[in-house]
């Protein structure tokens, strides 16, 4: 699944209650921005829109927060081929670069 875009997340949740999560979404994208950006925020940032299924935001949150790519010493090797295909179809080859380079382990071959 491609994920939905903010649009598409406002267009079918638009009520009161979702709109706080909407606006969570904005900031998250404005503080990506920040050149002094904590990592626990941007890991925040990267699990809301992980949340919502917006991959896009996912990718948006690696290129722009590099460090954050390290926290996915928890997921299994046999989701790396999923993971890898997002990245390769929307992130920076440099950012999947350092994915690889820090999970070394997904190349071992036994």
């Amino acid at each position: 699944e491609d994920g939905n875009t903010p649009r598409d997340y406002w267009n079918e949740h638009h009520s009161p209650e979702y709109d706080e999560r909407i606006a969570a979404m904005l900031h998250g994208i404005e503080d990506l921005h920040d050149d002094n950006l904590d990592q626990s925020m941007a890991l925040h940032i990267v699990k809301e829109f992980e949340s919502i299924g917006w991959w896009a935001g996912v990718a948006l949150a690696f290129d722009l927060c590099p460090s954050t790519a390290q926290s996915l010493e928890g997921i299994p090797t046999s989701a790396f081929s999923s993971l890898l295909s997002m990245l390769g179809q929307r992130c920076k080859k440099l950012t999947m670069w350092n994915v690889i380079i820090n999970r070394q382990d997904i190349l071992k071959i036994d």
